[in-house]
C-alpha cells in the first residue's frame, strides 16, 4: 500500500529542527522566543526546494506620476507590509504593520523598517503553514500589563525573527556589514529616526542632532566602532592626529556628542592619546 503523502501542516509542524535556532527575548514582563526569517526559509527549502514567496508591491500617485513601492498606507497613515508564501500547491498571504525598533506602528517607514516588516511577514506566513507556530503563542499578550487580557492588547505584538530587534541591534548588523568591505568602502550610512549618521573612507564622521536625540546608545556605539576602526588603521602618530583633526566636531567638549555623551568623549580622547603614544 502506497504512503499517503503528509500535506504542508504535518510535515513543517512536525520538524522540530528550528528549535535548536530560537532566541528568547525580553518583551516587558513576557519571555518570547524567536526565529530568524533565514533559518524559517532554510527548513521550509530543505523539505520544498520550489517553495517561493513573494513580496508584494502597491501602486501610488503623486505629482501626476504613478509609481510601486512595497508597503501600503492606511487612512491614518500608519504602514503596512504584504506578503504570500506558496508552497505545494498551497498558499498564504498575511499584512503586517511596519513596526519601529520599539515595536510601535510606524506611519513614515525607512527602508530598514520596511524590510524588516516583509521578513517578520514571511516568518508569520510560514507558521500558519506549519513552522513554529508555537513560537506565537501569547503574542497577543501587551508585555508592559503583566495581566492584561488578549483582547485588550495591540493585535500585533512582538513575533518571530527579528520583532524583539532593537535600534542598537541593527545598527550592530550594520556596520558588521560594512566591516566586510572596511578597506575598500567610500562612505558608509546608517539612518537613525530622521537623521543619518555617516563616516567617509578618509574618516570624517558626521554626527547630526536627530540622530542623537533619538537614540544616543546608537551615536555611542556608531562613534566607538568607528574610532576602533580607525585607530587599528592608523600607521603612524599623524594619522591619528589628522582623524582627530577632521572630527574636532565630534571630540570637542563644545560639541554635540560631548554635551549627550560625555563619557564617550572622554573615552575616544584616551584613545586617542594611548594610540598616538603607541606609534611614537
Amino acid at each position: 500500500m502506497a504512503t499517503k503523502k503528509q500535506t504542508v501542516w504535518e510535515t513543517l509542524s512536525s520538524d522540530k529542527e528550528y528549535k535548536n535556532h530560537t532566541e528568547d527575548k525580553q518583551a516587558g514582563k513576557i519571555t518570547l522566543t524567536y526565529l530568524s526569517w533565514a533559518w524559517a526559509w532554510n527548513f521550509v527549502k530543505k523539505h520544498y526546494p520550489l517553495a517561493k514567496f513573494t513580496k508584494h508591491l502597491f501602486e501610488v500617485s503623486s505629482d501626476d506620476a504613478t509609481y510601486t513601492i512595497p508597503y501600503l498606507i492606511d487612512k491614518t497613515g500608519y504602514a503596512y507590509v504584504q506578503v504570500t508564501v506558496s508552497i505545494d500547491g498551497e498558499e498564504v498571504t498575511e499584512v503586517f504593520p511596519v513596526l519601529n525598533y520599539a515595536n510601535k506602528p510606524v506611519q513614515k517607514p525607512n527602508s530598514f523598517d520596511v524590510n524588516t516588516a516583509h521578513q517578520r511577514c514571511l516568518v508569520k506566513c510560514l507558521a500558519y503553514m506549519g513552522l513554529g507556530l508555537d513560537l506565537y503563542a501569547g503574542e497577543d499578550l501587551d508585555p508592559e500589563e503583566e495581566d492584561s487580557p488578549p483582547e485588550e492588547a495591540p493585535e500585533e505584538q512582538p513575533v518571530p525573527e527579528e520583532a524583539e530587534k532593537s535600534t542598537v541591534e541593527k545598527a550592530t548588523e550594520f556596520v558588521e556589514e560594512v566591516e566586510e568591505t572596511f578597506d575598500g568602502f567610500k562612505e558608509a550610512k546608517l539612518v537613525v529616526g530622521e537623521g543619518e549618521l555617516s563616516c567617509s573612507a578618509d574618516g570624517n564622521m558626521i554626527v547630526p542632532e536627530p540622530c542623537i536625540t533619538f537614540d544616543p546608545s546608537i551615536v555611542e556605539q556608531w562613534v566607538t566602532w568607528w574610532v576602533t576602526k580607525y585607530l587599528d588603521k592608523a600607521q603612524t602618530a599623524d594619522d591619528v592626529t589628522n582623524f582627530f583633526e577632521k572630527n574636532k566636531n565630534i571630540f570637542s567638549k563644545k560639541g554635540l556628542v560631548a554635551k549627550q555623551l560625555p563619557k564617550l568623549v572622554d573615552q575616544v580622547k584616551s584613545q586617542l592619546t594611548t594610540r598616538v603614544e603607541e606609534l611614537s
